[in-house]
């Protein structure tokens, strides 16, 4: 017997000691394992935002010239000059029906949308 009691209690004292610090390792790495999870979340937002406004004008402008050309070559009077505008809308806003019913397609392709589709 010592000053801190018996052996078998200041060995027992000890192992607490060790899984208290153990714990505390765990804890440490369980956060940095959370920060860099977050990290690595908030690059692929980011790199999908880019990815996003790069296509975004590309089809855009695109669309611009394919529309723009058509506008050109139809004949110079007014019945075909104001179907224009109506073609261009109708074309557009078919082709984000379709996209959007493609996207929603793979999204579930697996059943069920997560936080990432």
């Amino acid at each position: 017997s010592g000053a801190f009691g018996s052996h078998a209690e200041a060995e027992s004292m000890k192992q607490a000691k060790a899984k208290s610090l153990e714990d505390a390792l765990d804890k440490d790495e369980l956060l940095r394992q959370e920060e860099k999870a977050r990290h690595h979340k908030e690059n692929i937002e980011l790199n999908t935002k880019c990815w996003a406004v790069l296509l975004g004008h590309i089809t855009g402008f695109a669309a611009i010239n394919a529309w723009g050309t058509l506008q050109q070559a139809v004949p110079r009077n007014l019945v075909c000059t104001a179907l224009v505008p109506l073609l261009t809308l109708a074309g557009i806003y078919g082709i984000y029906q379709k996209t959007d019913e493609l996207r929603l397609k793979r999204a579930m392709a697996d059943s069920e949308m997560d936080e990432c589709e």
